[in-house]
């Protein structure tokens, strides 16, 4: 049970990777279980876009789409890097980037 007041000054919080310390206690992780558990303090960014691509130069830009996915996977900090083609347009290539 939380006590409903507080007897001495509140010191600040530690934020780490694993969760909300003060004292070497863990107040609170950063993963969520539902929307309303606690607070979330990672950012998630995903980058969306998409390409149409000449039928012409199609398979070429597939040749060095691969290319750049397997390089774009091996940045810092990347954690997913896809590229699909469009099943209702098969010329467009789409990207995505976590």
């Amino acid at each position: 049970m939380r006590p409903t007041t507080r007897s001495r000054p509140v010191k600040p919080s530690s934020f780490t990777r694993r969760g909300i310390y003060r004292d070497g206690v863990r107040l609170r992780t950063n993963r969520r279980s539902s929307p309303a558990a606690g607070i979330c303090t990672r950012t998630r960014i995903v980058l969306h876009a998409a390409f149409p691509i000449a039928s012409k130069k199609f398979d070429e830009a597939l040749e060095q789409i691969e290319d750049l996915v397997e390089h774009s996977q091996a940045e810092d900090g990347m954690l997913e890097y896809r590229a699909t083609t469009d099943v209702t347009e098969p010329t467009v290539v789409r990207f995505f980037e976590h």
